[in-house]
C-alpha cells in the first residue's frame, strides 16, 4: 500500500535528529516519491476542473421570501464548460443568482471487488 509522507518532517525527525543511523541520507529522502494531497474543495478562483467533467460543488443562491432576498450556501453537482457552469443539480428551477464557490471530483465509480482476489 501506498501512503504519502512529509518529507520536510522526515528530515527533521530523522536527519536533523542527532542519534540519527546513517543509512538514510537528506537526498534518499528528497528523491522519495510523495503524494501531493489537493484540499478536498477546490476554489474556483484558483483553478476549474476539465471541461464537461461532472464535479461536487458548493455554491450561493438568493432566495426571495416574505423577509426578501437571502443568499444561501448549498452543495449540488455540476460541470463547467469551459466558458460557464451547467447542469448544476441542486440548484432548482426558480434559484437565482447561482454563483459556484469551490468544487471537487467526483469519487471513482464502484466496482465489486472479489475477495477471493484480494487474498
Amino acid at each position: 500500500m501506498t501512503r504519502p509522507i512529509d518529507a520536510e518532517e522526515l528530515i527533521r525527525s530523522t536527519i536533523n535528529n542527532p542519534l540519527h543511523v546513517p543509512y538514510i541520507t537528506r537526498e534518499d529522502v528528497e528523491a522519495a516519491p510523495t503524494l501531493e494531497i489537493e484540499p478536498h474543495w477546490i476554489k474556483v478562483k484558483k483553478r476549474l476542473p476539465e471541461p464537461y467533467r461532472s464535479v461536487y460543488l458548493t455554491f450561493t443562491h438568493a432566495q426571495y421570501g416574505t423577509k426578501g432576498k437571502k443568499i444561501v450556501k448549498t452543495v449540488g453537482i455540476g460541470f463547467h464548460t469551459g466558458k460557464k457552469w451547467s447542469n448544476v443539480v441542486g440548484a432548482i428551477t426558480g434559484y437565482k443568482e447561482v454563483k459556484v464557490l469551490a468544487w471537487m471530483p467526483l469519487p471513482e465509480v464502484y466496482e465489486e471487488v472479489d475477495e477471493e482476489q484480494i487474498n
